[in-house]
């Protein structure tokens, strides 16, 4: 069978909701596909239940790693193993799930503009919708293409996020194989990083359909870093690695002062709130993967006012108070 989309799953112990991921892969209303699930030494039998589904579908074929890996590093062995005459990449998630179309969709539109590296699409995250805040235009409203760097530009002055994660996007087979690793091991945002790098020099596509679905009741690394404030740290992050590239130097100025100054304003009200010493870990970490250092001055500031408007306002902060309560 010639694989003209190679679909990967990374797994590491996510028996409870790896058969809900297979299947809609299998469910697919596009049928030509292989399908490779790299297990990560799990130990909760999904590699037993991968292997189970592999007996009943010729073309899931399972693989193991000798030893346990981090997560990037697994997911760029687990891009390795996918077939040498693939044409796109379809990254499903251990924990996520996507819809009967999804592949379909996302490979039409590829094939229908050359320049395009990567598309994306609407994602639902528990009760939320991700991906929002690209207008459809009149000419086709199911499918927006633009310039990568338009796109890039989008979320770095405007924060409109189009890119999702792995699972609600596409690659091209020949970018996957071209960057080695694929992404970067010693980043925390490796798959947003792979966006950026991806649409210097090409096009994005938006489909306006809800294509995939992340889990965000599960014990994942995603669904832990948002008890730490990581929104913001993302934005501050991407803004250092790739501002200058994609905006101008008063562009840059400006846009980059807007994102340190809601990150030390969010790192302030967690002060206020006595975070523990895993959270300032996580966020000395990722000002040095910006090439920056967290400043303790700046921090105290912050703090500060955050406390000035909690005694200006003690109604709101007994009330506020009472709710964590």
């Amino acid at each position: 069978m010639s694989a003209i989309v190679s679909v990967v799953t990374p797994v590491h112990n996510t028996v409870d909701y790896l058969a809900e991921c297979i299947e809609s892969v299998l469910s697919q209303s596009h049928a030509e596909f292989e399908y490779v699930i790299l297990d990560n030494c799990s130990g909760d039998g999904s590699y037993e239940l991968a292997m189970e589904f592999a007996r009943r579908d010729r073309r899931i074929r399972v693989a193991r790693s000798g030893q346990l890996l981090p997560q990037a590093a697994n997911y760029n062995r687990a891009l390795g193993l996918v077939a040498p005459d693939a044409e796109f990449v379809k990254v499903v998630q251990a924990d996520d799930w996507i819809y009967p179309d999804c592949i379909s969709t996302m490979m039409d539109v590829m094939r229908s503009d050359g320049e395009v590296s990567l598309v994306s699409s609407y994602q639902i995250a528990g009760d939320r919708v991700r991906g929002m805040g690209l207008a459809p235009k009149p000419g086709n409203r199911r499918v927006s293409i633009l310039s990568g760097r338009e796109a890039c530009r989008m979320y770095l002055l405007q924060d409109r996020y189009l890119f999702g994660t792995p699972t609600s996007v596409m690659y091209r087979a020949g970018d996957v194989r071209s960057r080695r690793p694929f992404y970067r091991e010693s980043s925390r945002h490796e798959d947003s990083e792979a966006c950026f790098e991806l649409l210097r020099a090409s096009r994005f596509a938006f489909v306006h359909e809800t294509l995939s679905a992340t889990r965000v009741d599960n014990d994942s690394m995603s669904t832990k870093a948002r008890g730490f404030a990581a929104d913001d740290l993302h934005a501050f992050i991407i803004m250092n690695l790739y501002g200058r590239e994609y905006l101008s130097a008063d562009e840059y100025r400006d846009a980059e002062r807007r994102v340190t100054d809601r990150l030390y304003a969010s790192l302030g009200y967690r002060f206020l709130r006595r975070p523990n010493q895993a959270f300032w870990h996580y966020h000395e970490e990722g000002f040095r993967m910006a090439g920056s250092e967290l400043s303790r001055g700046r921090l105290l500031r912050s703090f500060a006012l955050r406390l000035l408007q909690a005694i200006g306002n003690p109604a709101d902060t007994i009330a506020k108070a009472l709710r964590r309560l």
